[in-house]
């Protein structure tokens, strides 16, 4: 009776790591088709060389020199660069195409970045150019937030005037 029992513990250990197995396979696969599209051959990746970040691509040939203070990843042909504690954007050439004038700036989504300065906020296409200034306290955690899901003509609902008070 004993040795049924060992047995019976031994089998659910072993289904419990070919379980385990199975999904860190499963997780493996996610994570590396994950951003595939972001590794193309001609894809640039930030790189840090004696204390500032270039661009390099999957070779590791440097093809933007290192004279950034903070850089990030391509996202719809646009890096976000840092140069002192101000942010901007660059091309894929290396060309600064959105000036580093920024204190915080995040990643393009939809054709648009969010960029700012203390409390102050907009959005800026491609070029710089605002197309939804907004001059209200940041709102965090709006990831993939479009301005054009808002606008600030859209209509709005009524007010409704405060109850009174009850006696």
């Amino acid at each position: 009776m004993v040795q049924g029992w060992c047995g019976g513990v031994a089998e659910m250990e072993r289904r419990r790591w070919i379980w385990v197995l199975a999904a860190m396979l499963i997780i493996w696969g996610w994570t590396m088709g994950a951003g595939a599209e972001e590794r193309a051959p001609d894809a640039l990746y930030p790189v840090l060389v004696d204390g500032k970040f270039g661009f390099a691509d999957v070779q590791g040939t440097l093809v933007i020199p290192a004279q950034f203070d903070g850089a990030r990843n391509f996202v719809e042909g646009r890096a976000c660069v840092a140069r002192g504690k101000r942010w901007g954007y660059i091309d894929t050439a290396g060309r600064l195409v959105i000036p580093t004038k920024y204190e915080w700036a995040f990643d393009f989504a939809q054709g648009t970045a969010r960029v700012g300065s203390g409390l102050k906020s907009a959005y800026v296409d491609h070029s710089g150019k605002p197309v939804w200034p907004q001059a209200a306290r940041v709102a965090e955690g709006f990831e993939g937030f479009s301005p054009e899901a808002v606008s600030p003509s859209a209509p709005r609902a009524p007010r409704i005037a405060p109850m009174a008070a009850a006696r």
